[in-house]
């Protein structure tokens, strides 16, 4: 068998250049390399992947670690294809999901999501359709910036920032999510003591007994806030301020009751544009859902299907159901209104509000 017919894969024993006996000092094996492997051996140093490792110390899938060396081998390229079937065979997931959706959802978009929080490269996808069908993926590769740049950040010490940024570094350095990035932030927009007064209020809450789950995102909502109120229960405020202060304070609370209600039918709106635009990129699970949704209790048998989707009630119970079977499609947007939403009516019952 020559050299050239060789399988790739075979061990480096296989190509033995010499075997000998020692005369005096017992036997032994002296191996080289043929000549033919040379340039095969020198390739390892510029071919051979290396990353840093903490981008896959966070990924809980296989298939997102999987992923990311796929992508992060040509990342000065920007680009991959792969075929459905390529990708699949990849993976070693051939048989596991004869879905698209399912694949789609439960192995690229997790890895899109993982690679975008955890490591320093994220991507966006294309599908490549034949007819109906998805034929081929096109990833683009980005450096993501966000997790490269927290990384570069220096450990808080008090020699390595300035005096301002360390004061308020110290004020709250036990609170989850804190960075020196939000601090800077902070004190390119506000003075240091805007930033302190409003820390100290959130403070002056948590031992009144106001219970704040998200202690970050309520501080981010206070720095927007120009204007801070004493906070006291409603009843005893009305018997120590004024009554001009009173109805500044009433007016405050109708105005944040409206941005609740206005995030609530945003977050509404957009859920119902997530849902349309599932549905019109994957047609066939649009489908199969249709067909069983004729058999809910509530569905009218004597209005159409686009009648049916009219009425609130069905609508929203729809919704539910698509929410059940593909979470992830609304997580950025479910998170984002969860920490709005909490961060509004903490301000609100910080002022007294009841709802």
């Amino acid at each position: 068998m020559s050299l050239e017919s060789l399988p790739c894969g075979l061990t480096c024993a296989t190509l033995l250049s010499d075997f000998f006996t020692s005369k005096s000092q017992g036997s032994y094996i002296d191996i080289s390399f043929h000549p033919k492997m040379k340039p095969f051996l020198l390739q390892l140093q510029s071919q051979f992947l290396m990353y840093d490792v903490r981008n896959v110390l966070q990924l809980q899938s296989s298939f997102s670690v999987r992923i990311y060396e796929l992508l992060k081998q040509y990342e000065k390229i920007g680009k991959r294809i792969f075929t459905l079937n390529e990708l699949k065979d990849t993976l070693a997931v051939a048989d596991k999901y004869p879905l698209y959706a399912n694949f789609k959802q439960r192995v690229i978009l997790k890895a899109q999501e993982d690679l975008e929080n955890y490591t320093d490269i994220r991507f966006t996808f294309e599908e490549d359709k034949r007819g109906k069908a998805v034929h081929s993926i096109i990833f683009s590769i980005y450096s993501n910036k966000t997790v490269v740049e927290e990384r570069k950040q220096p450990e808080s010490n008090e020699n390595d920032v300035n005096e301002e940024v360390s004061k308020v570094y110290n004020a709250i350095k036990t609170w989850e999510g804190i960075n020196l990035k939000t601090i800077n932030e902070w004190l390119e927009k506000y003075s240091p003591d805007y930033v302190l007064e409003r820390i100290e209020t959130v403070k002056k809450q948590q031992a009144n007994g106001t219970k704040i789950k998200n202690l970050m995102g309520y501080l981010q909502k206070l720095m927007q806030q120009e204007v801070l109120f004493e906070i006291k229960p409603l009843a005893n405020t009305k018997s120590s301020t004024d009554k001009k202060q009173q109805n500044l304070l009433q007016a405050t609370i109708e105005q944040e009751e409206k941005a609740l209600e206005s995030l609530r039918i945003s977050y509404y709106e957009n859920q119902n544009a997530i849902i349309e635009h599932f549905f019109n990129t994957n047609p066939t699970v649009k489908e199969h859902f249709i067909e069983s949704i004729k058999l809910r209790v509530d569905y009218n048998k004597q209005l159409n299907i686009e009648e049916n989707l009219q009425r609130p009630s069905f609508k929203a119970a729809i919704n539910a159901k698509v929410k059940e079977m593909y979470p992830l499609l609304f997580k950025e947007l479910d998170e984002s209104f969860k920490q709005q939403e909490t961060a509004i009516k903490q301000s609100l019952r910080a002022l007294g509000w009841k709802g």
